[in-house]
């Protein structure tokens, strides 16, 4: 299967919303948090394929770029920064999660994803659809029973939050399936939607409707409007993707922010910290800058063997499985 265009203009929707969600910019980026993490476990969800060896190929996907990176990082902050605690570094990057700070903060979602795509594909594989859904319900519940008594306490991995996001992964799954009757339903129900999403953002800024959504954290507020807000959000987002496929340039260009979004979601927070202390631009030109630099550093990294495999994952050159990890 090929790539689907409007697919990583959604993927690139999504790590344009992460870099200007960490860009500092506070007025804006509590509503990113709302969709941005949800969107990506969802499309991960909807990328899921039962292959042979799957916890081998999803180990080099994931796990293989997640050392390289914290490898490579630490190099960089050391020359850049003068930071030379690898030993502390090294311990929290072995415990990952909450204990992961600053440019390695990103990282818990990468082995949250691989422990929630390898535990997904056991259930997958020992059980059927129904089995799934009432999993990603008891999941669901038991997060809010996290939230409240645990969420102060630094799991390894942080694969407590897959309890959280089984459901969006489930969804996902789900989406996959039954594609054309859901599309059909997200052009009827857009308008409704996007409105529905006005509503609660302006409530929210004049101060009449209180909500937050921090999944690293695990901090949860509503039962129901948890699952409710990320799933709009990300039903406009894939409208917006879908209509974004047939404007030439545009189109192109977001996606190919999405095929590199991994890298992205990697090394975005180094390139912010780097504008923030040594330069004096604006933030949303060092968002634009943090993004042309990473996507750079993709294609160097694709161009080598060496590190197409160890910082990309990229392990098959006919159709880039990479397509089925998400960001």
């Amino acid at each position: 299967m090929g790539r689907k265009l409007w697919l990583d203009i959604a993927k690139g929707i999504g790590i344009i919303s992460v870099v200007i969600g960490h860009a500092g910019i506070e007025s804006l980026s509590r509503y990113l948090f709302w969709f941005h993490m949800p969107l990506f476990f969802l499309i991960s969800g909807y990328l899921y394929k039962k292959t042979d060896k799957f916890v081998l190929r999803k180990t080099r996907s994931l796990l293989i770029p997640y050392i390289s990176f914290f490898v490579l990082l630490s190099f960089l902050q050391y020359f850049i920064f003068g930071i030379p605690d690898f030993e502390i570094h090294f311990d929290y990057f072995l415990k990952g999660g909450k204990y992961l700070k600053g440019v390695y903060g990103v990282f818990w979602f990468i082995t949250s994803l691989y422990v929630l795509t390898v535990l997904f594909h056991t259930f997958y594989s020992l059980s059927n659809k129904i089995v799934l859904f009432f999993v990603a319900i008891i999941f669901y519940f038991l997060s809010y029973f996290d939230s409240t008594y645990i969420k102060d306490s630094a799991v390894i991995w942080n694969i407590n939050t897959i309890l959280f996001t089984f459901i969006f992964y489930f969804l996902g799954h789900c989406y996959k399936l039954y594609e054309d009757k859901v599309n059909l339903l997200m052009k009827k129900v857009v308008i409704y939607t996007t409105i529905l999403l006005i509503v609660f953002v302006t409530l929210n800024v004049y101060g009449r409707f209180e909500y937050s959504l921090d999944i690293k954290n695990q901090l949860y507020n509503h039962l129901f409007l948890d699952i409710v807000i990320p799933v709009m959000f990300i039903l406009c987002v894939f409208w917006v993707s879908k209509k974004l496929e047939q404007v030439k340039v545009i189109n192109r260009v977001v996606a190919k922010i999405g095929e590199s979004s991994l890298t992205i979601m990697y090394l975005h927070i180094l390139f912010l910290t780097v504008f923030k202390e040594y330069t004096h631009l604006n933030v949303w030109l060092a968002v634009l800058f943090t993004i042309i630099l990473s996507y750079m550093s993709h294609q160097l990294f694709k161009a080598s063997g060496l590190t197409s495999k160890t910082l990309l994952g990229i392990y098959e050159r006919k159709i880039e499985s990479k397509m089925e990890i998400s960001p």
